[in-house]
């Protein structure tokens, strides 16, 4: 088992805890590279929850969770010097610590872990863009969370018996770490997916 110690932000994107109501307005009407291309590949991904039955349609609710968790994603890369993570690698997944001294971003730290567990356990996909996030979504009923909540951040399990699954998580995890050390510049870069065995 290797332990990396690293700057990153957790599993992925999230949560609106704590956030006003000017902030979440203005995750609406981001238009950034990244939300473009994230609200434009979740309207032609997989159907999701409360979608209609028509391919390719998205349900408002879960197009504005979408661009809501996105605007959560930027404020976690602004404030990615606040936060230190830990991440070993398990034989079957990953484990891994995000915590921040600062408590507003261990809150929303801690609010965006839930929420990506959340996605996991329904299949809901977000930054669907990128091939690396798409291909870990398509195999999410392979994975199990397991989520700790700590004084300034949070503990997160992810396991898999799938050994193909494993491979993304851990290539997932080596990628957030590159999101908080090099920003917004890494978030609109696409990742490859590991080969299927």
């Amino acid at each position: 088992m290797n332990r990396h110690h690293s700057l990153a932000i957790a599993v992925a994107v999230v949560g609106l805890v704590g956030f006003t109501a000017r902030e979440i307005g203005a995750a609406a009407q981001c238009s950034c590279g990244a939300c473009a291309r994230q609200q434009q590949s979740s309207q032609g991904a997989q159907p999701m929850r409360g979608m209609s039955n028509m391919p390719g349609m998205q349900s408002k609710p879960d197009m504005a969770d979408a661009q809501a968790d996105m605007q959560v994603f930027h404020r976690l890369l602004a404030n990615r010097e606040k936060i230190q993570r830990e991440v070993v690698n398990l034989s079957n997944g990953i484990d891994t610590v995000t915590r921040s001294d600062d408590p507003e971003i261990a809150g929303i730290l801690k609010t965006h872990v839930a929420a990506m567990a959340t996605r996991i356990q329904d299949g809901r996909a977000i930054h669907a863009r990128d091939p690396l996030f798409a291909e870990l979504f398509r195999n999410a009923k392979h994975v199990a969370v397991k989520v700790e909540p700590l004084a300034n951040g949070v503990h997160v399990v992810e396991t898999s018996d799938d050994r193909y699954t494993v491979t993304l998580l851990q290539q997932h995890a080596g990628v957030v770490n590159l999101f908080i050390e090099r920003g917004m510049s890494e978030m609109h870069r696409d990742h490859p997916v590991a080969k299927q065995p």
